[in-house]
């Protein structure tokens, strides 16, 4: 079964409509307040308020990305939402199938949606169903997605509204957030939560059929946003230090299964601050391969200083010969990798708003972006 899905690009409710003028009038002037003084009226490239293109024109977080059937799907906490800058609401679908150009499906769960979602987790298909596995109300909870695109159900097939009965992953140790599953080449799977929690996950996939365990890594402290992979033979779990503009990620490996043993390389730490190119706390992201080139690339959030206002960027992945991660330079000039050419080219995204301005100007300054976020809802 392909899992390729129709298309819906993201409508608001008509009670908003309104508003519609006098949120565009508003928008607008915010968007040329938003721009330098002296490109007030256009906005270029060379207009950025900073050196880095993110990958998608949102301010969002905790990204995972995930190929299927040719289609790049990212799945995104959103930042921002509602009326203040640190307001965090429902996550976001955004897909692509060239990693060039990108395409808006809105929200996965509805707008009014009181439950709090953070980090999505890769969707799991079992049968004929799609399992995935966010936070919610700060517990990993299982559930359904209609299609890949959303929206999410519960695990009776009903839509969720608020008022749905959930039941959260039966975590006992660690802490029970930010989840993601790995499946491994005979077809088991795994889950790895913040903390360093992992367990083999049950048939079922809302339980677990063995003991859950911490991953005894080398550097100890405050760990959330884990991901596990597997390349040649070899396991790799990565892991989170720090927390805000000090984020870090290390990692570790083993030769033997996704449970361990665990051996730290002697240069374990993948990523952290770079202030010469202003990318500041890499954190929480996602390991994907290009099925074309069997190239892999690393997803992640940079949280930015001063306030959450995060974004998200990716940078290419490279093994030495004895299969160890080489630390990854984070230049902040991945977006629009054309992975299956293996060249990097200047993003075009297409932007969700239908407005001219909008479309030029949700590319570039975290400003803008801001803005853009502010009244997103009001527009059609």
């Amino acid at each position: 079964m392909r899992f390729q899905e129709s298309r819906r690009w993201f409508t608001t409710r008509s009670t908003r409509s309104f508003h519609r003028s006098l949120s565009l009038v508003s928008l607008t002037a915010c968007l040329i307040a938003s721009l330098p003084a002296h490109s007030q009226g256009q906005v270029s490239p060379s207009s950025q308020t900073s050196p880095q293109r993110p990958l998608i024109p949102d301010m969002i977080a905790d990204p995972t990305i995930t190929e299927i059937d040719n289609i790049f799907y990212c799945y995104a906490t959103t930042d921002g939402y509602g009326s203040t800058p640190i307001g965090y609401g429902p996550g976001v679908i955004w897909t692509s199938q060239d990693f060039v150009s990108w395409s808006f499906h809105g929200l996965i769960m509805p707008e009014d949606q009181k439950d709090k979602y953070v980090a999505p987790s890769t969707p799991v298909r079992k049968s004929e169903k799609l399992y995935l596995f966010p936070t919610i109300n700060h517990q990993v909870t299982p559930v359904l997605m209609k299609t890949l695109q959303g929206p999410l159900l519960d695990l009776t097939g009903q839509s969720l509204d608020g008022n749905n009965t959930l039941t959260a992953m039966p975590i006992t140790v660690a802490k029970s957030i930010d989840a993601e599953v790995f499946t491994d080449d005979d077809g088991e799977r795994y889950m790895v939560w913040a903390q360093r929690g992992i367990s083999h996950l049950g048939k079922d996939l809302v339980s677990f059929d063995g003991p859950q365990k911490v991953v005894a890594t080398k550097r100890q402290g405050y760990s959330e946003g884990p991901f596990l992979f597997k390349r040649a033979g070899i396991y790799y779990y990565l892991y989170t230090l720090g927390a805000y503009e000090n984020y870090e990620y290390a990692y570790m490996m083993s030769r033997v299964s996704p449970l361990g043993p665990w051996t730290a390389p002697e240069d374990d730490v993948l990523m952290k601050t770079n202030h010469a190119n202003k990318i500041y706390g890499p954190g929480h992201g996602s390991v994907f391969r290009d099925s074309k080139t069997d190239k892999w690339y690393f997803a992640y959030l940079e949280y930015g200083r001063g306030g959450a206002s995060r974004q998200v960027f990716v940078e290419e992945i490279h093994f030495n010969p004895n299969d160890m991660i080489h630390p990854l330079a984070l230049t902040g000039s991945s977006v629009g990798a054309s992975l299956s050419t293996g060249r990097r080219e200047k993003s075009e995204h297409r932007c969700p708003y239908n407005s001219l301005v909008l479309q030029t100007a949700c590319q570039y300054s975290r400003e803008v972006r801001s803005c853009v976020r502010t009244h997103r809802n009001l527009l059609a």
